[in-house]
């Protein structure tokens, strides 16, 4: 009974908003389902006849077993699949066949099922229930008001989509990230949801010679949950499997839409290049099963210091990039001289190690700086390949003006300058870039002579 579309991944300037707007949305539309299922009970006070206690009962049945298969196969439970299932298949026929006294109990399983999804924000689960309450409602009312079958599930089904499409749009301006971008808002998701409605439309007509042929939904019930695992396998094609991050790819198209966004605004933009310094070393030193541990706790930590409207994802390597939206240049320097900082402060415990000094299993601790390469969009403009040309020239700087360091490409004869770092120790004043410590017998004591 939910609607989400009609578009895939909308981009948009959304305003300013708060949890308290989100929170107040959410509870004004809890409010018109309450009305919604108040109204409906009122208008349809009957009674159920045993065929609809009937059908209530088959069509519960087939909820239990569409939840149950869910559960176990449908979309993992990570917040990247849909905030909403596919109950419309068992609720339509319910809606259309029987009295609010029948139907009320399968409302009530939704709603709770809906409500159980921890995953997502809990003002837009309250939003996927108040969609779900008020639609039944509004399928209900048509197969009141209107005599022929058939007529009164197109229009229910109407209804089921101009009520869902509305209260979508209008509470992505709430339920957007800081950049607007509405990531819920999927025309792929919406074209699932209007199979089950059909498919529920006709098992109503199949069910009103038969009750029990409404088993016969539990097939086309079956078919959508495994629709909707589409977003697993695309985030399987999309996500770095060592890092959990986006890939080059899909960081690569994410950025280009949302530069395309922000330069229609005239918002600012910026990138970075992120990569650890000497990194080589711990994979010769430790192994790389080690060095992977590394980037992972790495991946780790950049999410923790990433707003959720900026993108992040690993570039290849020992590399990341971040795109950063609605910044000042101040800003933007800060995040990546924060973000500089806190890598080269991340303690890096290394379990089941093979050392130089040492071949035998051990345990170490380690930590590593990076360099940083910034391109602002104001200097570079908004094409995303010209601003890694421009991120790649700054980190190359970085990298040989001493690592460990902040530097952005300037506004002037596109060079670079520096921004943040310690270039101006001398090299010997320079810490290393992996130091290690050996921990055994419950003390520390340093690895002497790594790589230079």
């Amino acid at each position: 009974m939910h609607v989400y579309g009609p578009g895939a991944e909308w981009t948009f300037r959304a305003p300013q908003t708060t949890g308290r707007q989100a929170t107040v949305i959410a509870t004004a539309l809890a409010l018109l389902a309450l009305g919604s299922a108040i109204a409906a009970a009122i208008t349809d006070p009957r009674l159920p006849t045993p065929n609809q206690w009937q059908i209530t009962g088959v069509l519960a049945v087939v909820a239990a077993l569409g939840l149950v298969t869910g559960r176990f196969f449908g979309p993992t439970r990570d917040g990247s699949g849909p905030p909403w299932d596919v109950h419309t298949i068992w609720l339509l026929p319910a809606a259309m066949l029987t009295p609010p006294a029948a139907f009320g109990c399968l409302v009530a399983l939704s709603v709770i099922t809906d409500l159980r999804k921890s995953e997502h924000q809990f003002q837009l689960r309250m939003v996927v229930v108040s969609i779900t309450v008020t639609t039944t409602a509004a399928i209900h009312a048509a197969a009141l008001l209107i005599a022929d079958f058939a007529l009164a599930g197109l229009v229910g089904i109407a209804a089921l989509w101009v009520i869902g499409c509305i209260v979508a749009i209008a509470v992505a301006y709430v339920f957007v990230t800081p950049n607007g971008t509405a990531l819920w808002l999927d025309y792929r998701w919406s074209l699932v949801l209007f199979g089950c409605a059909v498919s529920g439309l006709l098992i109503a007509a199949a069910i009103r010679s038969d009750a029990p042929i409404g088993f016969t939904a539990l097939a086309p019930l079956l078919l959508a949950q495994f629709a909707l695992r589409w977003p697993e396998l695309t985030r399987f094609a999309r996500i770095d499997s060592k890092t959990g991050l986006p890939n080059s790819q899909h960081w690569d198209e994410r950025s280009r839409r949302l530069l395309s966004a922000a330069e229609f605004h005239r918002t600012p933009a910026y990138v970075l290049m992120v990569d650890l310094d000497r990194f080589k070393s711990v994979n010769d030193t430790f192994g790389h099963l080690a060095g992977d541990q590394v980037l992972a706790e790495v991946s780790a930590l950049l999410r923790s210091r990433i707003a959720p409207g900026d993108l992040l994802g690993r570039f290849g390597g020992e590399e990341f990039v971040v795109t950063l939206f609605d910044r000042s240049p101040a800003d933007a320097l800060a995040v990546a001289d924060h973000i500089r900082t806190a890598i080269a402060e991340q303690p890096h415990l290394l379990a089941h190690i093979t050392t130089d000094a040492a071949r035998e299993p051990g345990t170490a601790l380690c930590t590593v700086s990076c360099s940083i390469g910034l391109a602002s969009a104001a200097h570079c403009g908004y094409d995303l390949t010209k601003l890694l040309e421009c991120a790649d020239r700054a980190l190359a700087d970085a990298k040989s003006a001493g690592r460990d360091q902040v530097r952005a490409v300037g506004a002037t004869a596109g060079g670079t300058s520096r921004l943040r770092g310690n270039d101006e120790r001398s090299a010997a004043e320079r810490p290393e870039a992996v130091t290690v410590w050996n921990v055994a017998a419950g003390g520390l004591s340093r690895t002497p002579h790594l790589h230079p």
